[in-house]
């Protein structure tokens, strides 16, 4: 709460603070309306979700740059960020366990600025990348780790369909069975 009261604030970093709630998501966003950097590591702990990220989508038009680590936003949340924060150009989504492959063509329609994405330790697999072949067209990097539906056939066609699109992913490091399975399944 102490933090809202700096109006003036552009960048601020939540790291390893269980206590932080929506409560103060909430009045950060409210009163601190120049915000342009925003990382936040929920720890896991569940207690900052859709009332703080919404707070959030609806008051920080200037946000470009935006980490959620171990939060978990709903679509509606991860929708309302995507449609408001029009200038948001670098997003990380690192141990989202709601992150899947509807969140993720959701930013690929929405965000439109974006230049970077970094997603680490999703539900995501290929079909939810494939909506980069043709979306955000401002993409330049986007980086995937640890996502075990993902595999190097997706990265592939995103090189082929989108020559300066810069991709990295981890593909490689997962075990052979666990890919099969995340094949077929995205298959049927």
């Amino acid at each position: 709460m102490a933090v809202s009261k700096c109006p003036d604030l552009e960048v601020f970093h939540l790291v390893k603070t269980p206590d932080c709630s929506n409560t103060g998501i909430c009045a950060i966003a409210e009163n601190c309306m120049l915000l342009r950097k925003l990382h936040i590591d929920g720890w896991r702990t569940n207690r900052i979700g859709d009332e703080g990220l919404t707070a959030i989508a609806k008051n920080s038009v200037n946000l470009v740059e935006f980490v959620l680590i171990g939060v978990n936003p709903s679509s509606t949340s991860l929708m309302a960020i995507a449609s408001n924060c029009q200038k948001l150009e670098r997003l990380a989504l690192c141990r989202c366990e709601t992150i899947g492959d509807p969140e993720i063509s959701c930013i690929a329609a929405k965000c439109m600025a974006l230049k970077k994405l970094w997603i680490k330790g999703c539900r995501v697999t290929d079909s939810g990348l494939e909506a980069f072949v043709f979306g955000c067209p401002n993409l330049v990097n986007l980086k995937v780790k640890k996502c075990r539906g993902v595999t190097s056939k997706v990265a592939d066609r995103l090189r082929s369909k989108r020559v300066s699109l810069v991709v990295n992913l981890d593909a490689n490091e997962i075990e052979p069975e666990v890919m099969d399975v995340s094949i077929s399944g995205g298959e049927a």
